[in-house]
């Protein structure tokens, strides 16, 4: 689909991404899927394999073709939008380090989306999870802590502000020594802050530490999954859709929306908009 010469230097920019700009490993994936995506377009539609001609010679023309498969099949702005921009980082990398320049990549204008503010939820909503969750591990055949490893998780997620990811990665040594009720946390962009960790919420996971049956090394993940390995955000996502679909909530109520729910309730009860949107940040 692509010339090796061509191959080697995406292969190049994909290890750029991750070890040079620091992006995650998710990160960095979906920016190579989205260049991926164009050349694929490329491909069907000349029916020729991409060289690095075909990127020198980007046009209008090439883009909005583009564009419009991507909307043929249901993609949403943002996903226009995250697409084209990825496709421009490969192309300043390509001008950069490979002398190959594009212009129209770069003046081709974005399709506009719609500015939404993501959903907070009240705090008793919260709360019924919480309690629904713990119902249905004990109604099910899943042991009992797993249902204490989710209500850590989301009292995490909900009391410190904090990103599943983040969470996920929160080490048993990072837990133990944790000073002064903050907690350090590995944030976006590889980014390290410091989160501030409720004592309500240290009670919930310790709870967990208490019951979990599996020996967790200083530098294994603190969270376990129900076979001992790691425990996935998918894991954790379903736990929270079989308990807000008991409760009859909305499906925006997800583990991230209990992030923007926790920065809406400080609000609420007098806390400072930029303290709590530095937290939130990085």
């Amino acid at each position: 689909m692509i010339t090796n010469t061509l191959q080697h230097i995406y292969d190049t920019w994909c290890d750029y991404l991750i070890y040079g700009k620091g992006y995650s490993a998710h990160t960095g994936r979906a920016y190579a899927d989205d260049v991926m995506a164009y050349m694929r377009c490329v491909h069907s539609r000349l029916d020729d394999a991409v060289d690095i001609c075909h990127m020198h010679n980007i046009s209008h023309t090439d883009l909005r073709y583009w564009i419009g498969e991507m909307d043929e099949n249901a993609r949403s702005r943002a996903t226009i939008n995250r697409r084209l921009s990825s496709l421009k980082n490969f192309c300043r990398w390509l001008q950069t380090y490979h002398n190959v320049p594009n212009t129209a990549i770069f003046s081709i204008p974005l399709p506009k989306t719609d500015n939404t503010v993501p959903r907070a939820f009240a705090s008793q909503d919260v709360f019924d999870i919480f309690t629904a969750i713990r119902q249905y591990v004990s109604e099910s055949r899943a042991e009992q802590w797993v249902g204490v490893r989710d209500v850590a998780i989301l009292a995490m997620l909900y009391g410190g502000g904090m990103r599943i990811a983040e969470c996920l990665h929160i080490t048993l040594s990072d837990w133990q020594q944790m000073s002064q009720d903050m907690l350090r946390v590995l944030g976006k962009g590889n980014i390290y802050r410091k989160v501030y960790i409720l004592p309500n919420v240290q009670q919930a996971v310790d709870r967990y530490v208490a019951v979990c049956p599996y020996k967790i090394a200083a530098q294994d993940p603190l969270f376990r999954g129900a076979r001992g390995g790691v425990v996935n955000a998918g894991v954790v996502q379903r736990s929270v859709r079989n308990a807000r679909k008991s409760l009859h909530l909305p499906d925006t109520l997800t583990p991230h929306a209990l992030r923007h729910s926790f920065a809406t309730a400080l609000l609420v009860s007098g806390g400072r908009f930029t303290h709590h949107s530095r937290s939130l940040r990085t």
